[in-house]
């Protein structure tokens, strides 16, 4: 008679695949998640991929339609497109201010609402920590 064997259940995007915590002496201790009923109880879950409702998304600015405000200022679009090339002198036409950044040209409207969209990003994401992050 043969043995069959038997694979471990496959690890899903919202199950912990392991689970980490810290002795008494600051040493850093993982195992399996198939050890679970041995770890501490102060032991965290690693995840492959986190659960949805650690996922964060930044709202889109809303624009209107040359000005986006936010809770902590705002940014400008100064559209320069009918200005005489001869005094753009090769500079893109759309110049791209905030009251928290410098300012910045670039060739299109949608590329100037992109670089404000990503800088308004991430002055959000640097504010934000996960659940037991270090806050210092």
């Amino acid at each position: 008679m043969t043995q069959e064997k038997t694979n471990p259940a496959p690890v899903t995007q919202t199950q912990p695949f392991a689970w980490y915590w810290h002795d008494q002496h600051g040493c850093l201790y993982i195992t399996g998640d198939d050890r679970k009923p041995e770890v501490p109880a102060e032991a965290k879950p690693l995840y492959e991929h986190p659960p949805q409702e650690h996922l964060v998304a930044v709202k889109p600015l809303e624009w209107n339609p040359y000005r986006a405000e936010t809770p902590f200022g705002w940014y400008d679009i100064n559209d320069q497109s009918d200005v005489p090339e001869s005094e753009l002198k090769g500079r893109p036409p759309f110049l791209l201010s905030g009251s928290r950044m410098d300012y910045s040209r670039h060739g299109t409207l949608d590329a100037a609402r992109s670089a404000a969209q990503a800088d308004y990003e991430a002055r959000i994401r640097a504010a934000l920590t996960t659940e037991g992050q270090n806050n210092g």
